[in-house]
């Protein structure tokens, strides 16, 4: 808890403003917040990744574990939730974080990293980086992108990206400890 306090702390020393503001609230609400149990409480097997680590993606492996039934519940176009990445979604959609779109990410993936889309005005893209540091997720990088279709911006949305060997331990950690099924 002491690393996940020190990273906290560091991104808010380095806001500034009304961002610093919103990030600090966002915490505020976490702290309230009941309902999402830490995942790493039976085991403290995650370590922050440092800031300037590259890491090549991969994924969990999926051909060898069954299905699990929190990614059965997501089935947006016919599409399944993928595993090594619902864990994530599961964190954030229970902290009420409008999840749209996801990937585990690597070979065989439309993302080359973890990642997970989500809306939200200026501020929630700040809450769900408190939210996802808060529950042990390995943030890489927060995006906030406009898409064009038929000519025309739509957005802008937002995109939470994760170290994705570090978000592997994590989903182990919360499959083992029954936070997902």
């Amino acid at each position: 808890m002491a690393a996940v306090k020190r990273s906290l702390e560091s991104i808010v020393s380095r806001l500034r403003g009304p961002m610093q503001k919103a990030l600090i609230e966002a915490i505020r609400d976490l702290q309230q917040a009941s309902s999402v149990r830490l995942p790493l409480a039976c085991s403290p097997s995650y370590r922050a990744a440092p800031a300037a680590e590259v890491e090549p993606a991969e994924s969990v492996a999926e051909e060898a574990l069954p299905t699990l039934a929190y990614a059965e519940e997501f089935r947006p176009g016919g599409l399944p939730l993928d595993r090594g990445i619902s864990y994530a979604v599961k964190v954030l959609r229970d902290a009420g974080i409008e999840t749209f779109e996801s990937c585990q990410g690597g070979e065989g993936h439309v993302y080359p990293e973890p990642a997970v889309r989500f809306y939200g005005q200026r501020g929630e893209g700040y809450r769900a980086v408190a939210v996802a540091i808060t529950y042990g997720l390995p943030v890489k990088a927060l995006r906030r992108y406009w898409s064009v279709e038929r000519e025309e911006l739509v957005g802008p949305e937002w995109e939470i990206t994760f170290w994705a060997s570090r978000l592997a331990e994590v989903q182990r950690d919360a499959e083992r400890c029954g936070q997902i099924r």
